[in-house]
Formats: structure tokens, sequence, C-alpha cells
């Protein structure tokens, strides 16, 4: 039986477990090891009240809850989890999209500051875009993403003659996890989107499975049939 190896910080690669563990996959096959962390950033300069605030990831909206009044901010949001979890904190949030593409064309008219709250790595500049649409736009960088070292059993797993199924969830991801192996031609990859696809591609997979839409449900379904279609 194939092996899983999940690579986000750990908060998101325990939630992804227990969906895998409650779809009938044994604990055993599945391997925690992320490949960065998430640290928090306090002292940025909060965007003046009223502005929309732009917010992609569940760390995003996090970060806006510890720095800002909820209440003095409206935001639009990326994604069904980001947008429930910024009401849940307290924001006048709406989902726009479940990826910037949907967000960006979906993109209200106002006359004021618009800001997006993001991550130091990413590779979408939506505030570059909007800018160029005329709009008033800036970023604040909220977050920081720096790499954690895997252990020699990851190095040991990936090496092994059993099958591993990787879920990529982001092309800084798929950039890590690819450099730090170099063999992946007995592995699979499950990857979130067309820009992550594109990582795998260059570093000699077996086989790239993408998800039918970037959404978390889907990547969970697209590993389940990586790992019950794997041959170990």
């Amino acid at each position: 039986m194939a092996h899983i190896l999940l690579t986000r910080p750990k908060p998101a690669s325990e939630n992804f477990a227990k969906a895998l563990v409650k779809e009938g996959v044994a604990i055993k096959q599945i391997h925690q090891a992320p490949a960065f962390r998430i640290n928090m950033k306090i002292d940025w300069d909060a965007p003046a009240a009223g502005t929309l605030l732009i917010l992609t990831s569940q760390n995003g909206v996090q970060a806006a809850a510890n720095n800002l009044v909820p209440g003095e901010y409206s935001a639009i949001c990326v994604g069904d989890k980001t947008s429930r979890l910024a009401q849940k904190l307290g924001f006048d949030a709406h989902f726009a999209g479940s990826t910037v593409a949907e967000l960006l064309k979906r993109f209200p008219e106002v006359d004021g500051p618009v800001c997006h709250l993001r991550g130091a790595h990413t590779t979408d500049s939506i505030a570059q875009h909007l800018q160029g649409l005329g709009h008033s736009a800036t970023q604040i960088i909220t977050y920081d993403q720096p790499e954690l070292p895997w252990t020699d059993t990851v190095y040991d797993l990936l090496k092994g003659g059993t099958p591993v199924v990787l879920p990529l969830f982001s092309p800084r991801t798929a950039e890590l996890v690819c450099a730090r192996h170099h063999d992946f031609s007995r592995h699979t990859a499950v990857a979130i989107s067309s820009a992550v696809e594109s990582v795998c591609q260059q570093h000699g997979f077996d086989r790239i499975l993408v998800a039918e839409t970037p959404i978390g449900p889907a990547m969970l379904d697209r590993t389940i049939a990586a790992y019950t279609s794997s041959v170990t």
C-alpha cells in the first residue's frame, strides 16, 4: 500500500490527515513533514479604517483579526473557508471566488482604498494588477513562511521502494518539496492547480493528478484516488 506525505504547515496537515482517515486511509500510511511554518508578523501598520481588505488565505484572515478591529473593515475573500473564517471573526466578509483569477474577474467597483493582506511568498501580485486597473491598491505582508528541515525518516520514505502520494497545495510548496529530493519516478503528485502541475512536470513524477477545482474537497478526492490506485 502506498504512503501519503503531507507537507503543509502542521495545522493544515493535521486536518487533511483526519479527512483521509475518515475516507478509510490507514493512519500508519499518513506521514506529516511540513516544508515550512507560518510566522505571524506583528510589526505592520494597519490600513486606514474603511479600507476594503482582500483576504486570500485563512492565515491572512487570522493576521487581520490579530491586528485590526473587524467592525472597521469589510473584506472580499478567496475561498469558502477563508470567507467563513473572516465572517466568524467579525469582518463584513464576502466570498469572491475560489481562485485569485475569479476574484479579479468579480472585483467590485469601489471608490476607496483596497489592501491585500498576504504572506511573504505568493505568485500573484493582486495589488499591482488592481493598480493597473486604476484602483488605489496596496499590499501588506502579514505573515512569513520560513522553511522547515526534514528528518532522515522523510528522505528514507521517498527513497524506499513503496510509492508515495504527495498532495501539493501551492507552487511554493511544490518547489520546496521538489528541490529536496531528486527521484520522484515512483511517486504521485496531486496538484491543486495547473501552476503546481507545471512545477511537478519538471521533476519526473510517475503520475501527476490535478484537482478538478482548487479547493480542499477536490484535493481530498484526488489524493484518495491516487492512494487507492498506486501499485506497490
